[in-house]
């Protein structure tokens, strides 16, 4: 454990919008149990978030599975090109049509893509 909070505090240390202000959906009502129109948000019961964190052109999109099993989602992005997934070995995603549809998130994990440039 003390592996992965090392790696995750040097993650955000390295990436200042994942420390920003800046994080959407910014607002939550403990009501909605599914994801918004757009895609973002939560899903109770597949127990997945999405939610989108940037600062200037500096763009980030969290994906986070709590369940224990793989979750296959559609992942809304704010810009086509190269996602980057910080959290598994730099895997790439080609992103176009501003999503990637049938994302596979592993159980208890999930991705921190940035657009790369």
């Amino acid at each position: 454990m003390i592996g992965l909070y090392s790696f995750l505090i040097r993650l955000r240390a390295a990436h200042p919008a994942l420390q920003s202000p800046n994080f959407y959906p910014d607002y939550y009502d403990s009501s909605w149990v599914q994801f918004s129109p757009d895609g973002y948000g939560i899903d109770e019961a597949r127990q997945v978030a999405i939610y989108h964190r940037w600062n200037g052109g500096d763009l980030y999109m969290v994906v986070l599975n709590f369940s224990d099993s793989v979750q296959y989602v559609d992942v809304p992005l704010p810009q086509n090109g190269n996602w980057i997934d910080l959290l598994n070995t730099n895997n790439l995603f080609n992103v176009q049509n501003y999503r990637i549809d049938k994302c596979a998130v592993p159980s208890n994990w999930g991705y921190i893509l940035h657009l790369g440039i």
